[in-house]
């Protein structure tokens, strides 16, 4: 057969001969195209990741099944995850289950950090190799066609898959007597081509030749739920012969998860070289419960822990310590590497990386409940004051690690517990490390916008509850807010005038927010002296202007001069009993000067006491675990009477404080 030729390698594959001629050129072509690291059973991928035999079992069933009893309506299956599913895994065993099964079976791996693999220039070749080797009676036709047009493997991927995959099945399927197993493809992580633009062309070439397919062919293919990928399987020409499966809908995948680990760890007890060091009930099951929740249904954390945890030079025990964070690790050691170059493989593919960062860190607020429901796209275009879609767009590179389905949940999902480890770590984030403090200003200032935007708005009845919301949540965020020299510009731009008009007519507890601002400037933003002079002056001249309105109610003074000693009285029980007795003085239904006989005279003592407003007891009485909601008002109030500068007319005497006691004194010698 191989007269005269010289100079010939051939790795595997076998050879026909027609009419004299073995189509050893064609042979050589091909092979020549060939990237056999990318095929399941390669060497090169020696131990692929592949389901533990416990796990996936309802996935691989689906998928088997569906194989078996493919129809022309659904030629290619799409599973989709984010990163770190254990698409590959599923991928690989399938393969193999494939093969023992009697399946014509072939397979490209895709690999973006992979020369060959990462680009689908030598993908026909590949499979039609694996094919040729194969299927018995397609072989000769494949290697003709090669031989009388060697520039065939380098055209289209359309022509390539028409000429040398579907033709010669459609020739074997007509010769055929007998029905046949499908033959199956697999292309696992298509979205690692690093040319996304070839995503989609990929996928519609090989839907255009399976529509002149008349053999059973079978695509079976996974990617990340990139976006682009995901619009290019809801055009009509492809879903109408398209099945999908997505693993987040995987129920089991906890499951399975916390049985890989446990299956691991007991194999690790039975060989690992330290097994005798090692107790029965290593490890318990609340560091299993710990594992499977980091996991958040992906099993790359699960693997990546597995296999740090039994390297055989450590002890087992110790590594698993330090991968649930009860130690530190050695120097040099990145127990969380396999893992953190997932992460980096996502991250570095985002364009607007700094913006993406933001919206992350904002979403890793602890349990999010710093932003609740407003975690939505559109709502973080408002709060970021971003153009709209922005955040959608930003999302949409980041399809793999976070998630936004209005049909499953109401706001954005991160889809990986770990992935806040691996953003507040810098020394394992580096460039993608995150600043919770960062997050929580650009939050005070968004809210703080829709706050201001909320103010001036002509419906006030429809925007009072949100109006409300937002500047508490603004409260919220600046407590523990970084320093930001645009926070500052927009907290002096506020207008509190706007607040004490939306404010000060409520007859209840919201309305107490309205200087919150004010106490906020003066302990949180301490080092920045005009945003809370600023503040301080414009509650000055609204307490001013609202005290003016009470100069002929002189019970009420002498009781605004007397609370005022509250400034006076140490810290303890003795400074809450004062303020109890202060404000109780207005709410006690058997005071001379109760609230209600104040209100027929058209006093609103709501308006004076301001912040005044808590929850009552009995009678209206406040209590004194109610007493806290107070105290910072209550300082507030204090400096501002007892200081002649701001106070004025009003500022709290020496001669105030004996008129109101000389008064206070009658009132008690009364007779009820």
């Amino acid at each position: 057969m191989f007269a005269k030729a010289r100079n010939v390698v051939i790795n595997g594959g076998s050879f026909a001969t027609l009419n004299g001629s073995s189509f050893l050129l064609g042979w050589q072509i091909l092979q020549d195209r060939v990237v056999f690291g990318a095929i399941h059973d390669s060497l090169a991928r020696f131990d692929p990741p592949k389901c533990h035999p416990s796990t996936r079992t309802q996935v691989r069933a689906r998928i088997m099944d569906w194989m078996k009893t493919t129809r022309s309506s659904s030629r290619i299956l799409w599973l989709y995850g984010p990163v770190g599913a254990g698409k590959s895994a599923i991928a690989q065993s399938i393969a193999e289950l494939c093969q023992a099964q009697g399946f014509a079976v072939a397979s490209f791996f895709f690999s973006r950090t992979t020369q060959k693999h990462n680009e689908t220039t030598f993908l026909v070749s590949t499979i039609v190799y694996q094919l040729a080797s194969a299927v018995q009676g397609v072989q000769e036709e494949i290697l003709r066609k090669i031989e009388c047009d060697p520039g065939l493997v380098q055209r289209s991927l359309q022509t390539q898959f028409e000429r040398l995959i579907v033709e010669p099945l459609n020739q074997m399927h007509h010769d055929s007597c007998h029905d046949r197993l499908p033959f199956v493809l697999i292309l696992d992580g298509i979205d690692e081509c690093n040319n996304a633009k070839v995503h989609s062309h990929l996928v519609t070439a090989l839907v255009s030749a399976l529509q002149h397919s008349a053999s059973p062919i079978t695509i079976f293919m996974t990617s990340r739920p990139e976006k682009h990928i995901q619009l290019c399987f809801k055009d009509t020409s492809i879903r109408s012969i398209t099945s999908e499966m997505d693993l987040q809908d995987d129920s089991a995948a906890r499951a399975d998860i916390r049985t890989f680990l446990c299956e691991k760890f007991a194999e690790i007890k039975q060989t690992h070289p330290l097994k005798k060091y090692i107790p029965a009930a290593w490890p318990p099951d609340e560091a299993i419960t710990t594992l499977v929740q980091k996991s958040s249904g992906q099993f790359v954390y699960a693997s990546t822990v597995v296999r740090y945890v039994q390297a055989i030079d450590y002890h087992p025990m110790q590594r698993l310590e330090i991968m649930l964070g009860l130690a530190p690790p050695p120097k040099n050691h990145s127990p969380f590497a396999d893992l953190d170059e997932l992460y980096f493989q996502v991250l570095t593919t985002v364009d607007d990386i700094k913006a993406s960062l933001l919206v992350l860190s904002i979403l890793l607020l602890p349990g999010n409940r710093a932003i609740g429901d407003d975690a939505q796209p559109d709502m973080l275009d408002r709060l970021l004051k971003y153009q709209p879609g922005r955040t959608q767009l930003l999302l949409n590179k980041m399809a793999s690690i976070v998630s936004y389905d209005r049909a499953k949940h109401s706001t954005i999902q991160l889809l990986h517990a770990s992935l806040s480890d691996f953003l507040l770590d810098e020394t394992r984030s580096n460039e993608f490390h995150v600043n919770l403090g960062n997050a929580h200003t650009a939050l005070a200032r968004g809210y703080l916008h829709l706050a201001s935007q909320g103010l001036t708005s002509e419906d006030d009845e429809f925007l009072y509850d949100d109006l409300v919301r937002y500047h508490g949540l603004f409260v919220q965020h600046l407590w523990q807010a970084s320093y930001s020299k645009q926070l500052v510009e927009d907290i002096l731009a506020f207008d509190l005038a706007h607040v004490y008009k939306g404010f000060s007519n409520r007859r209840n507890a919201k309305y107490r927010t309205s200087t919150d601002l004010i106490l906020l400037c003066r302990f949180v933003l301490r080092d920045v002296k005009e945003v809370s002079l600023h503040h301080q002056a414009s509650f000055d001249h609204h307490l001013r202007t609202l005290l003016k309105g009470y100069v002929a109610h002189t019970p009420l003074l002498d009781s605004l001069s007397l609370f005022s000693l509250y400034h006076d009285i140490p810290e303890d029980g003795r400074r809450a009993t004062h303020m109890l007795n202060c404000i109780n003085a207005f709410l006690d239904p058997f005071a001379p000067f109760h609230i209600h006989r104040i209100d027929q005279e058209g006093v609103d003592i709501r308006g004076l006491l301001l912040l005044l407003e808590t929850p009552t007891q009995d009678f209206g009485i406040v209590a004194q675990a109610d007493l806290k909601a107070l105290e910072g008002y209550a300082l507030l109030l204090c400096n501002f009477i007892r200081d002649l500068n701001r106070s004025i007319q009003f500022c709290a005497t020496p001669e105030k404080y004996a008129q109101a006691a000389v008064r206070r004194l009658g009132l008690l010698c009364e007779s009820r």
